[in-house]
């Protein structure tokens, strides 16, 4: 199956579940007899997706790092531009199951946007810099408060993306039933074309 997502966030500009049905409409493309269709359940199992299921969040403390000054400069009299030292804080939520979810930009979305982040060894990875000139206890916070924004982000868009998973594996069997019919159809009218013609020589 292609995929197609945004390297640089979750949920990203790819609709997984049209993806899914171009790929469905070649593979009938490629039947050119009316007896030579794999049966329904087949076709179900090749294309359901199975939901993944979220693991227990954690974050480890990476490397020394620089990160932009961004609003707080103002109250430090730095420029836009300053680097200030700091820590990287990488977030992870393991799970279990099909990443596509992960790919797919919902038919409802968020105005809050997106969660920068990628899928990596059944884990969802997200990076985040924390200024350490502060004193520890605020820094733990700023750890925290960061963390747990970066949760529910992931979480409200896991949500609706299901959404639409579900439906899709719901009707799957229909749909695959329709399109099989539509493209048998096809294949009828165009042995009749052929036999006209044939029938004229």
């Amino acid at each position: 199956m292609r995929l197609q997502p945004d390297e640089s966030k979750l949920f990203g500009t790819t609709n997984v579940i049209d993806n899914l049905k171009s790929d469905f409409t070649n593979l009938l493309q490629t039947v050119h007899t009316v007896g030579s269709f794999d049966n329904v359940s087949s076709y179900i199992d090749r294309f359901s997706v199975g939901i993944p299921v979220l693991g227990n969040p954690y974050h480890k403390i990476g490397q020394d790092d620089l990160f932009p000054a961004g609003n707080e400069s103002f109250s430090r009299g730095c420029s836009r531009d300053t680097m200030i030292p700091g820590k990287e804080i990488i977030v992870y939520i393991p799970f279990e199951g099909d990443p596509r979810i992960f790919y797919h930009m919902p038919s409802e979305f968020l105005l809050s946007g997106r969660q920068e982040g990628k899928v990596e060894d059944n884990k969802l990875v997200m990076r985040f810099g924390v200024f350490t000139y502060s004193e520890t206890e605020k820094i733990t916070e700023s750890i925290n408060r960061q963390k747990r924004d970066i949760i529910k982000c992931v979480e409200r868009w896991f949500a609706l993306a299901e959404k639409d998973f579900v439906s899709w594996n719901e009707n799957l069997q229909s749909y695959i039933e329709n399109q099989i019919s539509i493209r048998k159809n096809s294949i009828e009218k165009i042995a009749a074309i052929n036999k006209a013609i044939n029938d004229t020589l």
